[in-house]
């Protein structure tokens, strides 16, 4: 039985052009900026309950303050009805009911509410898990508790250990759902390929827009344009509808964010 899959925006940054695309392929529009819709996802189907991603965490100052150090435009914004509490409620899912939770990538728009979920398996990619946990010396470290704050950080090491459930490059979260290693964002990206009732969905945060993989032009703030590359091919082939994590315009395709 396939999956109906509802889109949830939990959040607003303004980026750069640059940020969006990358630079090799084309320069159009690389000064204009753009809105960052962040995102969740809920997946039903054969008796299960699964989300992808659990959006910011209560307090954001100090990711606002990060983001406006970068750069004084980048402003975020989040409406209390994009609180993920609130869009769980609206949405009728009962956090404890949750059977899974599926983090890609691993940063500060995925790792926020970790904790709203008390029975379900945590699944993260291991290689990227271990990326984060322990990375090569020569490339720069981010913020750990900027990647998962320090109170979900606590969480996951305290409480879910026994349910962190660490995917394989190429792995199968449930019957109909897979995921593969995608890259080109973080090296804890992934690609989560979805059956429902209309097609093969994939969710990745590895192409920001649709004009990424519809255009083939890499994200800008990117950590590999190989992986960009490869990422975009196997989700061309192996779906037939594209869910960019951050593009507003997944609400105006699928409207209402309902797919299935």
């Amino acid at each position: 039985m396939p999956y109906s899959i509802q889109l949830a925006k939990v959040g607003v940054q303004q980026a750069p052009g640059a940020e969006v695309y990358h630079i090799l392929p084309q320069l159009q529009g690389f000064e204009e900026w753009a809105p960052l819709w962040f995102t969740i996802a809920v997946v039903r189907g054969q008796g299960r309950t699964i989300v992808i991603n659990t959006g910011f965490e209560e307090e954001v100052g100090h990711l606002v303050e990060a983001w406006r150090r970068w750069h004084p435009r980048a402003d975020f914004t989040r409406s209390d009805e994009e609180r993920v509490p609130v869009v769980l409620e609206r949405f009728d899912v009962d956090p404890a009911k949750v059977d899974t939770v599926i983090l890609t990538p691993l940063g500060a728009y995925s790792t926020g509410n970790i904790s709203l979920f008390p029975n379900a398996e945590i699944c993260i990619l291991r290689s990227g898990w271990l990326r984060l946990m322990a990375p090569d010396p020569d490339i720069p470290r981010p913020e750990l508790f900027q990647v998962i704050p320090k109170k979900e950080l606590f969480y996951l090491f305290e409480k879910a250990w026994s349910r962190m459930r660490f995917l394989n490059d190429e792995d199968v979260v449930a019957p109909g759902i897979r995921t593969f290693f995608s890259g080109a964002h973080h090296p804890s990206s992934m690609a989560i390929l979805i059956e429902t009732p209309v097609g093969v969905a994939c969710y990745s945060d590895s192409f920001f827009k649709f004009g990424n993989l519809e255009k083939n032009i890499p994200i800008g703030v990117g950590r590999s344009l190989e992986e960009a590359y490869r990422a975009y091919a196997r989700v061309r082939q192996e779906a037939q509808i594209f869910i960019p994590a951050y593009d507003p315009e997944v609400f105006d395709r699928y409207p209402g964010g309902r797919i299935g």
